[in-house]
């Protein structure tokens, strides 16, 4: 039997002591992913992360095992976790979700939603045997820098659009609740960084794509075409947004398999680079 893991509360540790755990915890992981203080803090701010209410686990004053926690109202969300390499293998991964769980359940949060990719395996058997069950399947798109392939002239001009406009309507042109990360709280953390583009019509704005330049970079935060406009409009909004940074590579996280606005950018050269299971716990 593993030695028991004592797991206290994240906000006692300094962004840079987290960041660094979460680096750990994601070594050698499919994605690795390396955070600092500044990229941690953004991570926290963006995806509404309660520190108190997440988990760290330590071993003599070690801290090697983590589950970070977002909460949104009654709505929770696990932003990570991971354990470090040198304490793999002993149920700690297990032991820091069955934390903030109980964690959750002090919050009074109701449902606590993850993303784990379909290849994990061990972490997807963990979360199973806690009781966490599928929702849907999600995209990471990616298309790699190149040219937009030549395509019919749109009949509406591309034009900017203002982010918070584009947000208030969310609500209109979005059938169901997107992503954590794609949500509309999550956007609007991101709004002062966001662009906007899209067609505005007799009846208002047709369709949208928001997104983010970062160097080599277009991270599409969010896309939306209008009920009963045809798909050309966006089609052609992005074709605009590729043809004008053709070098760099296009991003869009976790986006539904059957979402139509991804058969759009897969028309345009995206492709799954992974799929992840997006999954619920009914507290």
């Amino acid at each position: 039997m593993p030695a028991s893991l004592p797991f206290h509360p994240a906000s006692r540790h300094s962004d840079a002591t987290l960041a660094a755990l979460f680096t750990a915890g994601y070594a050698g992981y499919y994605t690795p992913i390396t955070l600092d203080a500044v990229g941690f803090r953004g991570m926290v701010t963006t995806g509404d992360i309660d520190l108190e209410s997440s988990r760290v686990g330590a071993l003599a004053d070690e801290p090697v095992a983590f589950a970070l926690l977002g909460v949104r109202g009654t709505r929770g969300w696990i932003g990570g976790m991971g354990v470090a390499a040198t304490a793999r293998g002993r149920g700690y991964g297990r032991a820091a979700m069955e934390a903030v769980i109980e964690a959750a359940r002090g919050r009074g949060v109701k449902d606590v939603d993850l993303e784990v990719l379909e290849q994990n395996e061990p972490a997807s058997r963990i979360y199973e045997a806690l009781g966490f069950r599928d929702r849907r399947r999600l995209d990471v798109l990616v298309r790699e820098p190149a040219p937009p392939a030549a395509g019919p002239a749109p009949d509406t001009a591309i034009e900017p659009l203002s982010v918070r406009e584009c947000l208030n309507l969310y609500a209109a042109l979005h059938s169901e609740r997107g992503p954590w990360q794609r949500d509309l709280p999550s956007l609007e953390h991101w709004a002062p960084r966001l662009e906007g583009a899209g067609v505005r019509d007799a009846l208002g704005i047709a369709c949208w794509v928001l997104y983010r330049r970062d160097g080599k970079r277009l991270n599409i935060a969010d896309l939306a075409l209008a009920r009963g406009r045809h798909r050309g409009l966006l089609e052609a909004t992005l074709r605009v947004l590729i043809g004008a940074q053709p070098d760099s590579t296009l991003t869009l996280i976790n986006i539904p398999a059957d979402d139509p606005c991804g058969e759009i950018l897969r028309h345009l050269g995206a492709t799954a680079k992974f799929r992840q299971r997006e999954m619920t716990l009914k507290l």
